[in-house]
């Protein structure tokens, strides 16, 4: 290599001064490599080369060809050289090169060889222009047009004109044409006369630059019927390149009937969910992350979106006597897999203590993944009249053993009885007959309030006040009755309902210790509930039966029924979604307060 080789390029060319022959060969925006024309020596390079490939200026006059090369055939030191050959033959080349630079990385650039004689040398010329972010381009495009190709949807673009440039396989399937014989023609002559008029006015919008959206139904080539989302694209592909609408076009029927299926689906979850009044949940035991469906926060009272979201939260809510038993079954299914079965109490945020029937079911159990999916269900009213039917069930068999025991000996003592008083003990069999049937009746009422489940009746509340003081009034001649109505109001309830009510003005009267028992009986209303007062004057209620009436105690056998009746209006009241509320009566006696739910309501709070 001559140790005078930037001397060509500094010469320049006759007339010019190498001075400003310098500057403009470094202010070009290219890489200038100047080569020997015989060795194919490097003589001179411009700054732009310098910057491009890493290297400075004499570093750059010590490199061979395969220096800047990728190195891989075919770009190698060799083909180059052959280029160079043909260039020098006066061939000129233009080709693309992956080059390397300085630090190893390569690049595409494209070369363009020819051969000059500079201060009367013969040199090659070459003129290097990096063209990655081009390749890169391409790249990209192959893969959009491989995508294009092989996709499903329909897809199209057309000029401003309105004629097709491109159309992809799906759309020649779909009307049944090739490409060929629909690029470069009109939409209006390629669609027919129907579809054309249909999607005209959606494709000049999109030629005035909107984004357009559409749903069409258009049957497939073999006669299926099926639906389409169509959408429009205004596309400015820049400097050079032509202004169209990209047309795609997405069957959306089998999206549809899912979705069609999925809401059904979510219906009739929701539906029977409602029904069995129950709600579903789930568990990330990692994350303590819990998720609640709004018909479960309704079971724990709570407003929808309003649980905390965490194991401890609803642990918080779980009966305290249950808690540790329900936190150990649930604790041990996500850790060793499998379901659970369990029946615990929960406290509402009303303080309404409710049963439920949780079913769960763990999955990657005793890993970090564990997680757990529920249902919870409300058993309350089948807990109660288990409950109940127990109680009713211990009580007559302890009542009926007692007076029927009472009714033998003393029908013995009539056989036997020889000192006149056979007429007495009839009297003594009479009245305990009277309280076995007595008995015998209210259990039949009390099984039909429990068997016959939660379904009610409307009742006209002014009217069950009304024939229930007349029915009093006529039994009992002697009381005192009052009457006090509200205005116009309806009351959803058990069918039992006048016979509850009945029930609580016949123990005012009855229980009463004056000569004249008076009773009060009135019909108030709000927004939201309907409420039967009725007061007495009389001595009060019996601390035990308090609770019965308020549900806080069973009937125990030494009862001997005198408290069915009171766990009648309890049960009648209950079930109805209502409470029932005693308070003292000034001066004396006391008001029993059943407060029900206006028809098309809900229960609340006092």
């Amino acid at each position: 290599m001559s140790n005078d080789r930037s001397a060509d390029a500094s010469d320049g060319p006759d007339g010019l001064d190498p001075e400003d022959y310098r500057a403009m060969f470094d202010l070009v925006n290219d890489a200038i490599f100047v080569h020997d024309a015989e060795t194919g020596a490097i003589l001179d390079v411009n700054d732009t080369m310098c910057e491009m490939y890493g290297y400075d200026r004499a570093e750059a006059l010590d490199l061979s060809i395969g220096d800047v090369s990728a190195g891989y055939p075919p770009y190698t030191e060799a083909r180059a050289q052959e280029r160079i050959r043909k260039a020098v033959a006066g061939e000129p080349q233009v080709f693309e090169w992956h080059a390397a630079d300085a630090d190893g990385e390569q690049f595409w650039v494209e070369v363009s060889l020819r051969h000059a004689v500079l201060g009367g040398d013969g040199r090659v010329l070459v003129i290097v222009r990096d063209i990655e972010e081009r390749k890169k381009r391409e790249r990209r495009l192959r893969y959009y047009e491989t995508a294009i190709e092989q996709s499903n949807d329909v897809m199209a673009a057309v000029d401003t004109d309105g004629r097709y440039l491109f159309v992809n396989e799906a759309w020649g399937d779909h009307h049944e044409q090739s490409a060929d014989a629909v690029v470069g023609r009109p939409v209006s002559a390629v669609l027919d006369r129907e579809t054309y008029d249909r999607v005209e006015p959606y494709l000049e919008r999109a030629m005035r630059g909107e984004a357009v959206e559409f749903e069409v139904a258009h049957e497939t080539p073999d006669g299926r019927p099926r639906r389409f989302v169509v959408e429009y694209y205004p596309f400015d592909p820049g400097r050079g390149g032509e202004e169209a609408v990209v047309a795609i076009m997405t069957d959306i029927t089998d999206r549809l009937e899912r979705e069609r299926e999925l809401s059904e689906k979510q219906e009739r979850l929701a539906l029977a969910l409602e029904t069995a009044n129950a709600g579903i949940w789930a568990w990330e035991r990692e994350t303590d992350e819990a998720t609640w469906d709004e018909n479960l926060e309704q079971l724990f009272g709570l407003d929808p979106g309003t649980f905390e979201g965490t194991f401890e939260a609803f642990l918080d809510r779980v009966h305290p006597d249950d808690r540790a038993a329900v936190e150990r079954t649930v604790e041990q299914t996500a850790e060793r897999g499998g379901s659970f079965n369990q029946e615990f109490r929960i406290v509402r945020e009303d303080d309404v203590v409710r049963w439920l029937a949780s079913r769960g079911k763990a999955f990657d159990a005793g890993t970090p993944d564990a997680r757990m999916v529920g249902v919870e269900i409300d058993i309350t009213e089948r807990k109660e009249r288990e409950r109940h039917l127990r109680v009713i069930d211990r009580v007559l068999r302890h009542n009926l053993r007692n007076d029927t025991n009472i009714i033998r000996g003393l029908a013995t003592n009539i056989q036997r009885a020889t000192d006149g008083r056979p007429s007495a003990d009839a009297d003594r069999i009479l009245e305990c007959a009277g309280r076995l049937l007595e008995t015998a009746e209210k259990e039949r009422e009390i099984v039909d309030v429990l068997l016959g489940g939660h379904r009610t009746t409307t009742f006209d509340a002014n009217e069950v006040a009304r024939t229930v003081v007349q029915t009093i009034h006529r039994d009992h001649p002697e009381a005192t009755l009052e009457l006090d109505l509200s205005e116009s109001v309806t009351v959803d309830a058990l069918k039992g309902l006048p016979r509850a009510i009945r029930e609580l003005v016949e123990n005012a009267v009855v229980h009463s210790d004056a000569e004249t028992p008076s009773v009060r009986v009135a019909v108030t209303a709000d927004e939201e509930a309907v409420r039967f007062h009725v007061a007495d004057e009389g001595p009060g209620i019996p601390e035990m039966e308090r609770a019965v009436l308020t549900g806080d105690r069973e009937v125990r056998p030494l009862y001997h029924g005198s408290g069915l009746g009171l766990w009648l209006v309890n049960w009648t009241v209950r079930l109805s979604d209502g409470t029932v509320r005693i308070d003292e009566n000034e001066p004396r006696g006391t008001v029993i307060t059943v407060r029900l739910p206006r028809s098309g309501t809900g229960s609340d709070d006092w």
